[in-house]
């Protein structure tokens, strides 16, 4: 080898390790976040669903059994309906699953072994998705590989995920999200390699991917369908070895979801559940706000904090990367890329476009969008700090990918260091600590509350265990014993008619302690 090149590759090596040590610091950082203050936040509504359900408990049943107005304390209370106990196997749990079928069985199964195994404390709860968030890593560098054979890109990607906003916050949360991202990586990464080996054993492995996203959310459908589209636009209509292939993959996972398509046509809640979500996300936005919500999704996957109209910034960004890989890569990748965002985006955007509603406004329905932006942005990068040969050029854009980098990780250390975030229904549970410190400092604090079982929960998580509970339906009022002028009495998240026949039936005088939208709390005043 020539002495002259010598400095050269020395140079390249030098700097290939330095690019490998930033990535493993980034990738520790990441891990970090996804551990650390793992009980800060408030346990919010849905994690307090998901330990009712692993309980074996249905919300009705929980209705039935507490909100009769007799006395319960919070231990009592999370002892039998937030955590698995003898009153209920995992039949029961199975049995509450299929009651409200539109959430799929295998995280609730997986999250009650994990509770027996490790307890139901809020840690124990929210460690189980931060553990699986950790798959992730692999399943993206291998994506990566099928569909770019680039030890860069597949680095580039696991180190934006690694500190992406949205990817550390659902896996934090003790929800099925973190478990959804592991499989959309997964089956997409079985589909490529499918395609690519054509033999059973790949196939074999593509249908248990299918399985088990159908089993973990409800719309992993829609990233099966863009798999179909994918398949469909680069094979053409051949009834070739791959199509026959996907076809028998599809078709057994199709039959071993089968069951839980019946149980989700046949259960018992549908229709109340479908009125719910129609009202929740049917109601009526303007474009300005539609756009400017969609703008702040794609924000989210980078940089948490809401830059208003700088948002544009990253979506031109990242519609800038759509365009370059469609310009530099062949027909495989990119139409790959363009069906994994455009499927979720296109069933949940146009009937907000078209009819109105907020069905796309809810960032964690948006996942396979940023898992799309996030492979489109690596390969970007990576084909920027490598390609030029002027030093200002590749000084740009390593200041860029620092700037993706620092921007994640200046959110995460924010957002790990507050009681609740924009994902846990921030309007509410941001005042909970706040309510939860005013009762555990009254004498032998009593709360009387008529609202959603689910508020109660949440709520009990802040309080201290000889707190007691008087939980009564509409329309009806607890008894007031007369113990209770020993007791400091609230009333929290009261309807307006408890309220009204406390006032009046009771003759009670409650003084509002704090009321910010639906975070009520009320104090009965000792007569």
């Amino acid at each position: 080898m020539p002495n002259q090149l010598l400095p050269e590759l020395f140079s390249k090596r030098s700097r290939h390790q330095r690019f490998k040590l930033l990535v493993i610091i980034i990738l520790i950082i990441g891990i970090f976040f996804r551990f650390v203050n793992l009980d800060r936040q408030v346990y919010w509504q849905d994690e307090a669903a998901t330990s009712l359900r692993i309980s074996g408990y249905s919300k009705i049943e929980f209705v039935q059994e507490v909100y009769n107005g007799q006395p319960i304390t919070v231990a009592e209370l999370r002892e039998r309906y937030q955590s698995p106990n003898p009153r209920k196997n995992l039949g029961d749990t199975l049995q509450v699953l299929m009651d409200k079928a539109e959430h799929p069985p295998l995280y609730y199964l997986i999250a009650r072994f994990w509770a027996q195994l490790f307890g139901s404390s809020v840690t124990s709860m929210r460690s189980l998705p931060a553990f699986i968030s950790l798959l992730a890593f692999p399943a993206m560098y291998w994506l990566c590989q099928e569909l770019f054979a680039s030890p860069l890109v597949s680095s580039i990607a696991i180190a934006m995920i690694a500190v992406s906003p949205v990817h550390v916050l659902y896996a934090k949360e003790a929800r099925q999200y973190s478990l959804w991202i592991v499989i959309i990586l997964l089956s997409s990464a079985a589909l490529l390699r499918a395609m690519r080996q054509k033999n059973i054993r790949s196939w074999a492995i593509y249908g248990v991917t299918l399985v088990l996203g159908c089993y973990t959310h409800l719309f992993f459908v829609l990233i099966a369908l863009g798999h179909g589209i994918y398949l469909l636009i680069d094979q053409g209509l051949k009834l070739n070895q791959i199509v026959r292939g996907y076809l028998v993959a599809s078709a057994v996972g199709l039959l071993v979801f089968s069951p839980w398509i019946w149980v989700f046509i046949q259960y018992k809640n549908n229709l109340p559940y479908f009125e719910s979500i129609t009202t929740a996300l049917g109601r009526e936005i303007s474009l300005d706000q539609l756009i400017g919500k969609w703008f702040r999704s794609v924000n989210r996957f980078f940089h948490d904090a809401d830059l208003g109209t700088a948002n544009l910034i990253l979506v031109l960004f990242t519609a800038y990367s759509f365009y370059f890989v469609y310009r530099h890569t062949s027909k495989k990748v990119w139409w790959f890329i363009f069906t994994l965002f455009g499927v979720t985006a296109l069933t949940l955007g146009l009937p907000d476009l078209i009819t109105g509603g907020q069905r796309s406004v809810r960032t964690r329905y948006l996942i396979p969008c940023g898992l799309a932006w996030e492979l489109a942005i690596a390969y970007l990068l990576t084909v920027k700090l490598t390609q030029f040969r002027q030093i200002w050029q590749q000084r740009v854009w390593q200041g860029v990918a620092v700037l993706l980098i620092s921007a994640g990780v200046i959110s995460n250390s924010i957002s790990s260091q507050a009681d609740s975030w924009w994902h846990k229904n921030l309007a509410e549970t941001k005042y909970y600590p706040r309510m939860a410190e005013v009762i555990n400092q009254g004498t032998n604090s009593l709360v009387i509350s008529d609202t959603s079982e689910t508020n109660i929960l949440s709520l009990s998580y802040l309080l201290n265990p000889e707190v007691t509970l008087q939980l009564v339906t509409e329309g009806n009022l607890p008894e007031m014993g007369h113990e209770s002028s020993d007791r400091t009495r609230f009333v929290f998240a009261g309807s307006d008619g408890l309220i009204d026949r406390l006032s009046r039936e009771k003759n009670l005088t409650l003084n509002r302690v704090f009321e910010q939208k639906r975070a009520k709390l009320w104090q009965i005043q000792q007569n």
